[in-house]
């Protein structure tokens, strides 16, 4: 159900709710309020002696089987925490303060003091008196306490009650009953007089009234203090000096056990045997004759639903409900909106009208005509018709009636049949549906008809119905003079100048079986069992509502000065806002916000959907009647009685795991919970079942949940963490409590969930990361090495073949040549030739056995890279001017055989390009031995090389840097040129320590992740 918006303004909802002198307000009867009764099947608690409402809006009940608190929902026990106990387990008497503690008196002579879960146990006296039972508790503007005991009056001050010293003289055995009016006067029952202490007196004064330990005391609404005792019912008008009452008495039978006025101003007695007498206008109820009496008086018992005849106390709540304590249960009266008639079952069905005189004519099923005036429904006896199935006020002051084959009209006084067609007659159905058409002529229509019958000038005749829709269910004139009809299956037919116009649901009416036609200015508003549609422009527009519950079977609409609208409908009664009407009116896709009443405020039934229609009715000022398939109510629309407080909330349970935890304080949960549940509620009495909750717990939940009416939130398998739940809500008329309450608690982790755990899972991880890294590591080293292997065997049986075929084949040549040139006399020239060729030859074999050697040879003293740049310098040195300089930093490591011998190679190509083109004065090589990182670099300050050659890497015919790039990428290292005209040149290679040295040792963390994702690269291009 959407949230109902309150219409009127705060003052006027306090004027409403807290002045009980209003006129309107003094004229509701008792059927006027909703009463509610708990027994114990619905867990209350019985011999309920006490009632009191502390600050955070609960109820308190003092029984003699110990102390109860009641949320309007639920009742429960009250238990104190931490091990503290009630004095005693019946609770006699019960004081709410003002800064929200509850004092409790007990049966057997104690009291307690409660407030925010501290439970404080006092004893009544240190002197002559025991105490006795505390029958009641009053508290004094300068703030301390007065009891009537058993024993005798006492004071509570300076922490501790006293024996009274303004009861000092006086023969003052037991005291009864003790109230405070809103004077500060304090009234005291006792064996036998009533007692009156004034404010600021320090003495008690005999008020003369014998009222004895019966007497109950309260003050009206104009101050004036009433008594009920053995006497009966009487006000006390001159309080400072009185021997007696001043007005007459209003007898009364009972043994009054409370009073109370509410919010009407009318009186409550409860009685010990015979439940409750009201009375309406008490101050005009006291006449001389009893007989003055019995219009005012109203009674309420066990036979009208009082959980008990025997009243024990009441109690009026924040909201103005009037609670009854018996001694089977506990008893709520509210004031409804609705104000329902008390018309009997018999009548079977309702066809309303509402004349000008303020009553209310009622069309029964065999009870005729009935008129309900003052309270009181009584029969027309003018009518002639029984059964009557249709009513219709006509413009001209007459009332049609439509009966079973009968028809007439009632105008004053007088009922004027009027005869109908034989033929329609002689089938004896029912009238389903009139209107008024232009000029006045009467539209009927039966319900064994398929024509609209017209009566002009006492000649009937027919308006043809050429489609065959059947009946019209309902019609309607509009202001242009058009007659309207809605038909079964959601048809709608305009009549105007003797031509008809339908609407179908080809046209767009969707609304089913049309049960409500109403005009308002231009628009036709239409019901029926779908929902509701109006007519704008001959064009039919569905109307949308807010909120989950369907708006169907609409039976009656009308509107009021305001612009507001109210609607009858299967669900209840709405009514939308001029503001909602005029939003849907632009755009016919909004959904209208509405305010919904039923059963909970006096409407009993659902609208009617066979006939009775219309279900709503405009009576005197801005009175509406309401007909239902179980009777009318009434509702005045100017003043509805709203709830203008917002409920106090709080949060009553913690359950986690099954387990209660203290609400009181911010809570710790074991490890591991899995399951939080959350009970909370909101102490708006009035109708808690319309108490809407919101909900969100910080730390999990991203926005406001709406919980509807459900008073209970549930997580599971909450992450640990610090956590803040709040709630909020509002009370029935929409009025939210923003602050609401909240509550902490933190869910500690597991040992699974914790910091540490997830750190030891984390290295672990990595660990396992590292290993496999490692493993990876090893498994391409070792294809790398196999490769090298391999490589290194083809060299060498490279070298045995040229060694042992080719070289062998070419030295027996040149020995064959040798031989043949000293066959040849000296001074040949052709010997001198052949001689220089054979020289030339030799260093030929000489370049040739060399190239075979390095092609078989591994070089042990490869792996000292330093100096092999060493003597690769000094080679270069022999031939180039340039300064040489070998910069080593930190500790050399052994590296691989194939890195050292790449690197040699490579370092070899870049000092031979620092001395043979760079014209450098000065040629640098740098080793950097680290524990992530081996780098090697040559650098000089020569002419530098082009920023397009470096940019392209490499020259025309010129291999030197794609040749030192590929050498590099073949052992996995990063190549680098830097250089610029003019500027010198570096070229810088790197690789990671564990491809480059033969031991090689772990960096951390960040060195090893950088290694790790090179490894990946290099493993494509091995």
């Amino acid at each position: 159900m959407p949230e109902r918006p309150i219409v009127f303004s705060k003052i006027i909802l306090l004027i409403v709710v807290m002045l009980p002198t209003s006129l309107v307000a003094q004229s509701l009867p008792l059927s006027h309020f909703q009463h509610t009764a708990w027994t114990l099947q619905d867990g209350a608690p019985s011999q309920i002696d006490a009632l009191a409402q502390t600050k955070d809006g609960y109820i308190w009940l003092g029984t003699v089987n110990g102390l109860f608190r009641f949320n309007g929902i639920r009742f429960e026990p009250y238990k104190p925490s931490g091990g503290q106990q009630l004095a005693h387990t019946g609770v006699r008497s019960l004081l709410a303060t003002d800064d929200g503690g509850l004092w409790i008196g007990y049966i057997m002579g104690k009291t307690s003091f409660l407030k925010d879960g501290i439970l404080q146990n006092q004893r009544l006296t240190r002197h002559a008196h025991g105490g006795g039972t505390v029958f009641s508790i009053i508290t004094d503007p300068d703030g301390s306490l007065w009891s009537a005991t058993y024993e005798g009056l006492m004071h509570f001050f300076a922490g501790e009650w006293h024996d009274a010293d303004e009861a000092a003289g006086l023969d003052i055995k037991t005291c009864y009953f003790l109230y405070k009016d809103r004077s500060g006067t304090l009234w005291l029952a006792t064996n036998d007089f009533v007692y009156r202490l004034d404010r600021g007196s320090k003495h008690l004064v005999n008020t003369g009234i014998n009222g004895g330990p019966d007497a109950v005391f309260t003050d009206g609404p104009d101050g004036a203090v009433w008594i009920a005792d053995r006497k009966g019912l009487y006000g006390v008008t001159d309080q400072k000096s009185p021997n007696r009452s001043s007005r007459h008495i209003i007898p009364y039978k009972d043994t009054a056990t409370d009073l109370r006025f509410d919010n009407t101003g009318a009186l409550w007695a409860l009685g010990a045997k015979t439940g409750i007498t009201r009375i309406r206008q008490p101050n005009d109820a006291i006449k001389p004759s009893p007989a003055g009496l019995q219009g005012d008086l109203e009674h309420f018992s066990l036979k009208d639903g009082l959980s008990s005849e025997r009243g024990l106390a009441s109690f009026k709540d924040r909201e103005g409900n009037i609670w009854i304590a018996t001694s089977d249960g506990l008893d709520r009266f509210r004031v409804m909106a609705f104000d329902p008639a008390p018309l009997p079952a018999s009548f079977g069905q309702y066809m309303i009208a509402a004349p000008h005189d303020g009553s209310l004519l009622i069309g029964t099923e065999s009870d005729g005509l009935q008129v309900f005036r003052g309270g009181k429904v009584s029969k027309v006896k003018a009518v002639t018709l029984k059964d009557i199935a249709c009513l219709y006020p006509a413009s001209d002051g007459k009332l049609w009636l439509g009966g079973t084959g009968d028809l007439g009209y009632l105008k004053g006084d007088q009922f004027v049949a009027v005869p109908i067609p034989a033929k329609l007659k002689s089938l004896g159905r029912d009238t389903q549906s009139m209107t008024s058409a232009p000029g006045g002529d009467l539209l009927m229509q039966a319900d064994a008809r398929l024509e609209i019958l017209r009566l002009h000038e006492g000649q009937w005749s027919e308006l043809p119905n050429p489609d065959g829709f059947g009946p019209a269910m309902v019609m309607s004139t509009d202001n242009s003079g058009r007659v309207w009809a809605g038909y079964e299956g959601g048809i709608v037919t305009i009549f105007k100048d003797g031509k008809r116009r339908t609407f179908n649901k080809e046209s767009g009416v969707t609304i089913g079986n049309v049960t409500a036609l109403y005009a308002s200015g231009d628009t036709m508003w239409m019901g029926g069992e779908h929902g509701l549609e109006v007519m704008r422009s001959d064009h039919p527009v569905a109307v949308k509502f807010a909120g989950p519950t369907s708006i169907d079977g609409v039976s009656g609409i009308i509107q009021m000065e305001d612009g507001s609208m109210w609607i009858n409908a299967l669900p209840g009664v709405l009514r939308i806002s001029a503001e909602e009407i005029k939003q849907s009116a632009k755009d016919p896709s909004h959904p209208m916000q509405y305010e919904l009443f039923n059963y909970l405020d006096g409407i009993s039934g659902q609208a009617p959907q066979i006939r009775g229609f219309p279900s709503v009715v405009r009576g005197i000022g801005h009175i509406l009647w309401f007909a239902t398939t179980n009777g009318v109510a009434s509702v005045d629309t100017s003043n509805l009685h709203r709830n203008p407080l917002p409920p106090p909330v709080s949060i009553e349970d913690l359950v986690v795991d099954g387990r209660a935890l203290n609400v009181d304080r911010a809570a710790l949960l074991r490890k591991g919970s899995q399951n939080v549940q959350i009970d909370y509620t909101a102490l708006s009495l009035s109708v808690p079942q319309r108490v809407l909750f919101r909900y969100r717990l910080d730390g999990y939940d991203k926005q406001w949940q709406d919980a509807g009416i459900r008073r209970q939130a549930l997580y599971s398998h909450l992450p640990p963490g610090h956590y803040t739940f709040h709630v909020i809500a509002c009370n029935n008329d929409g009025v939210w409590n923003n602050a609401g309450a909240s509550l902490t608690f933190y869910l500690p982790p597991t040992f699974f969930q914790s910091w540490y755990f997830k750190g030891v899972v984390a290295i672990a991880v990595a660990a396992t990361f590292w290993f496999l890294y490692l493993r990876r590591l090893k498994q391409e080293t070792s294809k790398v090495q196999e490769r090298l292997y391999e490589r290194f065997s083809e060299r060498e049986r490279i070298a045995r073949d040229l060694h042992d075929t080719f070289f062998q084949g070419i030295q027996g040549l040149l020995l064959s040549v040798q031989s043949a040139v000293r066959r040849l006399p000296e001074g040949d020239e052709n010997k001198t030739a052949l001689e220089e060729t054979l020289a030339q030859s030799d260093s030929v074999m000489s370049q040739g056995r060399e190239l075979v050697f390095n092609l078989r040879v591994r070089s042990r003293d490869a792996q000292d890279l330093g100096s092999q740049l060493e003597a690769s310098a000094k080679e270069f040195a022999r031939y180039y001017p340039s300064e040489f300089s070998l910069i080593v930093l930190g500790e050399p490591k052994a590296l691989y055989t194939h890195v050292c011998e790449e690197l040699c190679k490579l370092s070899r190509e870049a000092l031979c390009n620092a001395y043979r083109h760079a014209q450098a004065d000065h040629v640098e090589a740098r080793i950097e031995y680290r524990l992530d990182v081996l780098r090697l670099s040559v650098s000089d300050d020569g002419m530098g090389i082009d920023e397009e050659i470096v940019a392209e890497g490499a020259v025309d015919n010129h291999w030197g840097l794609p040749g030192m790039k590929e050498r590099a990428s073949s052992i996995g290292a990063t190549f680098r040129v830097v250089s610029g005209r003019g500027s010198g040149t570096i070229i810088q290679v790197e690789l990671p320590s564990q491809v480059a040295y033969s031991h090689s040792v772990s960096g951390p963390v960040r060195s090893f992740m950088r290694a790790f994702k090179r490894s990946g690269s290099r493993g494509t291009s091995v």
